[in-house]
C-alpha cells in the first residue's frame, strides 16, 4: 500500500472511533417481554426493541439494553441508575416522564384452563375465583386497586420475575389458581411455544394500555429526547415503518 492509501485508511479509522466516542450512550431497564421485548442481540429482538432503534440510532444514541426483573428497573429507573425504562405503562411507573408518543399498545387478559367455565366479566366476577399474577406489574386501575386490597391477599398469588410464565401456569394446571393474567400477545407465544395451547384458553381481557420508553427525571437530556421520540415516532407510524415492525411478528395496528 502507498503512503497516501495508508494515511487514508488511517483517517477514516479515526473517524469511525470519533463517532463511536461522540455518540450519546443511554442506559435503558427492562425485562423479557416477548414479542415485545425478546433477546436483543438475535434476528427478532422484539417489537419496541426494533422500534426504540429506528428512532434513536440514527440521532446517535447507542442503547446499552439491561435486562433485570421488572419492580427493579422501575424503581432504578426512577432513582436515576438507567437513563430510561422500556415498556412502561404509565401507571407503572408514574414518577418517569413519559413522551406522548407511545411504542405500541398491550392488553392484559385471564387464561384459564379449557376446562374452566368462569369467565372474567369485570371486577366483580373476580370474588370467587383465585388469580396469579407478575409482581409489580401494572393492569388497568380496576384491577390494580383489587390486587394491591389487602383484603384480597388470600385470593392474589405474586410470583416474581425470572420464569413467572411457566409457574403461573403451571399453578393454573394443578389447581393453585384459577386463573393466570398477563399480557395476552406475551402468553399466546409462551404457550404456542411450548405446545400447551390445547391446555389453556382467554377467559376474558382489561382494557388495553399504551407502552413507553419512559425516561428517568435525573437523566440529563431528558427534554431533548422527549422531543426525539415524540417526532420520530410519528413519522415512523406515517412512513408504514411501524406497520412493517408489527407485521414481522404477526401483530396488527399499535
Amino acid at each position: 500500500m502507498n503512503r497516501i492509501g495508508l494515511i487514508c485508511c488511517v483517517v477514516v479509522l479515526l473517524w469511525s472511533e470519533a463517532e463511536l466516542s461522540y455518540a450519546e450512550k443511554l442506559k435503558v431497564a427492562g425485562t423479557w417481554w416477548c414479542p415485545y421485548i425478546c433477546y436483543p442481540d438475535e434476528d427478532k429482538p422484539g417489537i419496541m426493541v426494533e422500534v426504540i432503534r429506528a428512532v434513536l440510532t440514527k440521532h446517535d444514541y447507542q442503547i446499552d439494553y439491561y435486562e433485570i426483573p421488572w419492580g427493579r428497573a422501575i424503581n432504578e429507573t426512577q432513582l436515576g441508575n438507567y437513563d430510561a425504562l422500556l415498556g412502561a405503562a404509565r401507571v407503572d411507573a408514574p414518577g418517569l416522564l413519559f413522551p406522548e408518543q407511545e411504542l405500541t399498545s398491550s392488553q392484559m387478559c385471564f387464561f384459564s384452563r379449557n376446562s374452566s367455565k368462569w369467565q372474567y366479566e369485570g371486577i366483580e366476577s373476580l370474588k370467587h375465583v383465585d388469580i396469579c399474577v407478575l409482581k409489580d406489574d401494572s393492569f388497568d386501575s380496576d384491577i390494580d386497586a383489587y390486587i394491591n386490597n389487602q383484603s384480597n391477599s388470600d385470593s392474589v398469588t405474586f410470583v416474581y420475575s425470572s420464569g413467572y410464565l411457566e409457574r403461573m401456569f403451571k399453578m393454573v394446571e394443578i389447581g393453585r389458581c384459577n386463573a393466570a393474567l398477563s399480557e395476552k400477545n406475551v402468553v399466546g407465544l409462551y404457550i404456542n411455544d411450548g405446545s400447551i395451547s390445547d391446555i389453556f384458553k382467554n377467559v376474558g381481557c382489561a382494557n388495553q394500555l399504551k407502552s413507553y420508553l419512559a425516561i428517568s427525571p435525573k437523566y440529563k437530556d431528558r427534554k431533548k429526547l422527549l422531543g426525539i421520540i415524540n417526532k420520530e415516532i410519528t413519522i415512523l407510524r406515517e412512513s408504514g415503518q411501524m406497520q412493517v415492525i408489527l407485521n414481522k411478528y404477526g401483530l396488527g395496528n399499535p
